[in-house]
């Protein structure tokens, strides 16, 4: 068949053998694929070359049906280029995630993504919705192998991911989160005429400095 776009993972980290997980994975998504399998590893760290080594084997091993890449940092346009060309994105962590950006900017192209169910992934990766989540108690790389394979296998279902993906990126917008941050502060504003609050004018330079000053009927913020 055709040869299958581009997989993208997350940052290279040494945490927990993330790389080796998904690397290891990789023969079997090809196989049950039936298609060449190319991964970008984008990012860079203490683990690279003993992943590097890994990655070497595991192409000789396929005979070159899984080929993987290590650009490096990416960063503007080389990073929205990879971004424009790969069909999913893999978050093999298996450390507890916070929430993180990574999911949005795959989801801003339409993106799907696969995943552990680790930490805060649950609070943007929606299983069935923009992507699918693998087992992490334990995690193990036929979980993760099965859940890949789950999302490219099935056009449709793709497809549905897809749009599923964008719609959770757009619920994330800067628009929206703005706008509920102005219905916080509307709320308070009408509950809290009067408010104590530090008067930053009589800081100086250091905030240690600071006295607990006039009232004020504005609750200074910092974004």
């Amino acid at each position: 068949g055709e040869d299958l776009p581009e997989i993208r993972s997350s940052e290279v980290r040494e945490r927990a053998n993330v790389g080796q997980v998904l690397l290891r994975a990789l023969p079997e998504i090809q196989r049950k694929l039936g298609r060449r399998v190319e991964l970008t590893l984008a990012g860079d760290g203490p683990a690279r070359p003993e992943w590097e080594d890994l990655a070497r084997r595991v192409v000789q091993d396929t005979g070159g049906s899984v080929q993987v890449h290590f650009p490096g940092w990416l960063v503007g346009p080389a990073r929205q280029r990879v971004l424009a060309s790969a069909e999913l994105l893999v978050v093999p962590s298996l450390w507890p995630e916070p929430f993180g950006m990574t999911g949005l900017e795959a989801g801003a192209t339409g993106m799907p993504a696969v995943a552990f169910d680790t930490g805060g992934v649950r609070a943007w990766l929606r299983p069935g919705v923009n992507g699918h989540l693998a087992p992490a108690a334990p995690p193990t790389t036929s979980g993760l192998a099965e859940r890949i394979v789950t999302t490219l296998s099935d056009e449709a279902g793709y497809r549905r991911l897809s749009a599923g993906a964008h719609e959770v990126f757009q619920e994330h917008s800067i628009d929206r989160h703005l706008g509920a941050l102005v219905t916080v502060i509307r709320s308070l504003d009408a509950s809290v005429r009067w408010w104590p609050w530090r008067d930053h004018r009589d800081c100086g330079t250091s905030r240690s400095g600071c006295r607990l000053g006039a009232r004020h009927d504005a609750i200074p913020l910092v974004l």
